[in-house]
């Protein structure tokens, strides 16, 4: 009989063939689909990071960077033992695009990629970096128990090194008081409260 055949795969064109069988014969079809969207692939060190485009989350990069790419990474000045696996971001539109890179704890890195072509693109590895500071807490009368964002921390005089940078709420409980400050932590800045 006569059928319609539809094949489709995201990030290409959509093809439809009409095809007949006759009784007992088998019939091949071989169509080549052509790309109508692109992909790119994300290597970060440290793994971990999320790669968000045009403000929505398309993933996060994980794994171990393959033998193969370690060059690439290290002419870009990451570590290949500390980067990751590459992420594939299918199915991006032609045109520009607003790439940010984000982990907890470090710099957010901010990249225009440019896609004219539905094509796979590379964009250069990209190394995040730290960005902590350290805080350091006194009480008079020490022994004062630290909450830092609703997590406990210890008691008074303590130092607390790596606290990720942007905004906090430290608060500290003692018998003779309590002490509440909301605070932003820039990078590589030592606090003393």
């Amino acid at each position: 009989g006569e059928y319609a055949v539809e094949i489709a795969r995201d990030g290409y064109q959509t093809e439809t063939r009409t095809l007949s069988i006759a009784p007992r014969a088998t019939e091949t079809l071989q169509v080549d689909l052509v790309r109508t969207l692109a992909s790119a692939f994300f290597i970060t060190e440290p793994a971990g990071v999320e790669v968000w485009v045009d403000g929505q989350l398309r993933g996060t990069t994980n794994g171990s960077l393959a033998p193969d790419l370690q060059d690439v990474a290290r002419a870009q000045g990451l570590d290949p033992a500390r980067s990751s696996d590459r992420l594939e971001v299918t199915n991006l539109s032609l045109g520009a695009h607003v790439v940010e890179l984000r982990r907890k704890c470090h710099e957010t890195a901010r990249r225009t990629l440019e896609l004219p072509e539905p094509k796979d693109y590379e964009p250069d590895p990209v190394k995040l970096e730290e960005s902590v500071g350290t805080l350091s807490l006194r009480s008079d009368p020490p022994g004062g128990r630290i909450f830092l964002d609703g997590e406990s921390m210890g008691v008074t005089p303590k130092e607390l090194p790596r606290v990720c940078s942007g905004r906090h709420r430290v608060e500290v409980k003692h018998p003779a008081g309590r002490f509440i400050q909301e605070l932003v932590i820039e990078k590589n800045e030592a606090r003393t409260l």
